[in-house]
C-alpha cells in the first residue's frame, strides 16, 4: 500500500478510473461536489440501487460490511481522480512523485537510493498521512532493497516498456519479506505462488474473501465498473 502510495497518491490502484474520461468537466465538477457529500452508505446504494433489481440481493448487500468498507475508498479513489481531472496542479504533483517512483526503483546505489527515499518523504501528503517511516525502513534495509533487484534481475522488469505495476508488486513483495526477517526473495515467491481462496493465509472466513490487496483491487474494480454502468445510462436518459 505504501509503495502504492508513493507511485500514485492513493493507497490501491485507480487504473479503473481510465473508463471514466469520457465525463466531460462540467459533469465532473457535480459529480465530485456530489461525492464528498456522500457516506459510503450513500455511495454504495447509489450504484446498487441501478444495477440490481432483486430486493433481497440489494439488502445483502448493502447490510455488508465489507462493501461499506470497500464503497468507502471507491469513493475517496473517485473524488482523488476527479479532482486530478479538474486541478492541473495536482496533475503536475503526481508527475513529480511519478519522477520520484522511476528514480526509487531505478537505484543502484545507496545514495541514488537515499536520493529518492528523501524527496518522497518531504512530500506535504505524505507527511500529512503520517508515511515518512516508509522511505526510512527501505533506506534502514537499503542493501536487501538493493540485492533483491540484483538477485531477481531476471525477473525484475527494468525495461521501460514493462508493466510498471509488476515492477511495484515485486518490491512490495520483497519489502514484506525483509520487514518480516525472511530473505526478500524467498518471500517475492511465497507470495506470488500464496492460495487467495479457504487455503490462503489471508483468507477471511467470516466475509468469505481473501483480504490481500490484490483480491481487494479485483472487487473495486467490480465497483468501479458497475458505477460506470450508471453513470452511461444516466447521460443516456
Amino acid at each position: 500500500m505504501q509503495l502504492h502510495y508513493l507511485r500514485d497518491g492513493v493507497e490501491l490502484p485507480y487504473s479503473h478510473f481510465e473508463k471514466l474520461r469520457w465525463v466531460d468537466r462540467r459533469l465532473s465538477k457535480e459529480r465530485l461536489e456530489e461525492l464528498k457529500e456522500f457516506t459510503a452508505r450513500d455511495y454504495l446504494c447509489a450504484i446498487v440501487s441501478k444495477s440490481f433489481s432483486s430486493p433481497e440481493e440489494t439488502r445483502e448487500i448493502m447490510e455488508n460490511p465489507a462493501n461499506l468498507e470497500l464503497a468507502e475508498k471507491e469513493r475517496l479513489l473517485e473524488i482523488t481522480q476527479l479532482e486530478r481531472q479538474l486541478q492541473p496542479k495536482k496533475i503536475l504533483a503526481l508527475a513529480e512523485r511519478r519522477k520520484i517512483w522511476k528514480d526509487l526503483w531505478q537505484a543502484r546505489t545507496p545514495s541514488s537510493l537515499q536520493k529518492a527515499c528523501g524527496e518522497w518523504a518531504i512530500l506535504r501528503d505524505v507527511r500529512s498521512a503520517g508515511l515518512t517511516c516508509w522511505p526510512s525502513h527501505i533506506l534502514a534495509n537499503s542493501r536487501e532493497f538493493l540485492r533483491m533487484k540484483k538477485q531477481g534481475r531476471t525477473r525484475f522488469p527494468y525495461s521501460g516498456y514493462a508493466n510498471d505495476d509488476s515492477r511495484l508488486e515485486y518490491l512490495a513483495r520483497g519489502m514484506a519479506g525483509v520487514l518480516a526477517g525472511i530473505s526478500p526473495i524467498t518471500a517475492i515467491e511465497r507470495l506470488r505462488n500464496m492460495k487467495h481462496d479457504a487455503r490462503g493465509p489471508l483468507w477471511n472466513e467470516k466475509e468469505k474473501r481473501c483480504d490481500c490487496w490484490r483480491c481487494e483491487t479485483k472487487r473495486s474494480d467490480l465497483l468501479a465498473d458497475k458505477l460506470n454502468e450508471t453513470w452511461r445510462r444516466e447521460l443516456k436518459s
